[in-house]
């Protein structure tokens, strides 16, 4: 199960950096066009520059999602190799998909749209590795509860 938590977390992570690296594209295209409208009346100059820091936010989001998913994903891999629960790398997978919608709507989308674009774009995997992080059984634990 954890070459199957960690394989899931690279996949995520890519597709997470993969959004990051669009966003900031487009956070670029804006503000150059932004600086134009600003140049040649000013009309429009302000809500592009608007769209700018939104998308520039949501990049910000998606690359932290990336970034937590990936380092949660060789925290879990390597916990569980060494015979230990994986909740750290779990909890950090989780965490990601978190810091993603909220930077998401607080850069200003809708709610809804935010959660579905973050969980389409790599999040379903970052959740699906994290949740198997959390419920993963430590190498050498008994298959049966002990009793208290």
């Amino acid at each position: 199960m954890r070459v199957a938590i960690l394989i899931v977390a690279i996949l995520g992570s890519l597709l997470a950096f993969g959004t990051a690296a669009c966003a900031t594209l487009c956070a670029a295209s804006a503000s150059g066009l932004s600086d134009l409208a600003a140049e040649g009346g000013g009309e429009g100059a302000a809500e592009l520059g608007n769209a700018a820091s939104s998308a520039m936010m949501a990049a910000v989001g998606s690359g932290l999602q990336g970034l937590l998913g990936l380092i949660g994903g060789i925290m879990a891999f390597s916990a569980l190799g060494k015979g230990g629960v994986a909740k750290t790398g779990g909890i950090m997978l989780l965490v990601g998909v978190l810091f993603a919608i909220i930077m998401g709507v607080v850069a200003g989308g809708d709610a809804v749209g935010s959660v579905i674009g973050i969980i389409i774009m790599g999040g379903e995997l970052h959740l699906l590795g994290g949740v198997l992080a959390l419920v993963a059984k430590p190498k050498g634990a008994s298959p049966e509860p002990v009793a208290v």
